[in-house]
């Protein structure tokens, strides 16, 4: 019955609410303090506070302005914006770990409005090292092995071998190709 099914979803819902709490909690923990700065300028942001916000809020911790990992964020957060007014959310916020001259850049090329879209700097990108985001494969090293040199290029193919962010490979493979199983219509709405 349906009053059945209710009470299953949401004895779910606890438990999963029960696992993911206590990451919660550790990650608003160790961004409180972490500060972005506004694209359009003005007081840096606690992004701790940000996420902490009484409001239903979207935050998207993008990487470099030039990545396609936040081109593609930014495409889709532009798109499913109206759905997503729609669905209550409040606030849209993209950081990027770029300057603001860079940023703004890609907003402009990208169709990103900053009303609409808050768009947050954060050229050391301390506020995704700070929530968990992976930063690659041996990202302080400058050796293998402590004598092997290893520029950006060397740990770029090892990441692609699956070193570091195991999901890599099949991940951009999927960019080139598509996904044949689903329409993505943020990307026809990009091009």
């Amino acid at each position: 019955s349906r009053a059945k099914t209710c009470r299953e979803n949401r004895r779910v819902t606890m438990r999963v609410a029960a696992i993911l709490l206590p990451a919660t909690v550790s990650a608003l923990a160790a961004l409180t303090g972490t500060t972005v700065a506004p694209l359009k300028g003005g007081a840096p942001v606690d992004v701790g506070a940000l996420l902490a916000a009484p409001t239903k809020q979207c935050v998207i911790f993008g990487t470099y302005a030039a990545d396609f990992n936040a081109i593609e964020y930014a495409q889709r957060a532009r798109h499913y914006l109206p759905k997503m007014r729609a669905k209550g959310v409040d606030g849209v916020s993209l950081i990027l770990n770029a300057e603001p001259a860079a940023a703004a850049k890609a907003c402009e090329l990208l169709g990103v409005d900053a009303d609409e879209i808050s768009v947050f700097c954060d050229p050391t990108g301390a506020a995704g090292r700070a929530f968990g985001c992976s930063r690659g494969w041996l990202p302080d090293e400058d050796a293998l092995f402590d004598s092997i040199p290893l520029n950006a290029y060397g740990k770029l193919f090892g990441m692609l071998l699956g070193l570091g962010a195991w999901a890599t490979l099949p991940a951009v493979i999927g960019g080139y190709i598509g996904n044949p199983f689903r329409g993505q219509p943020w990307i026809e709405d990009a091009i």
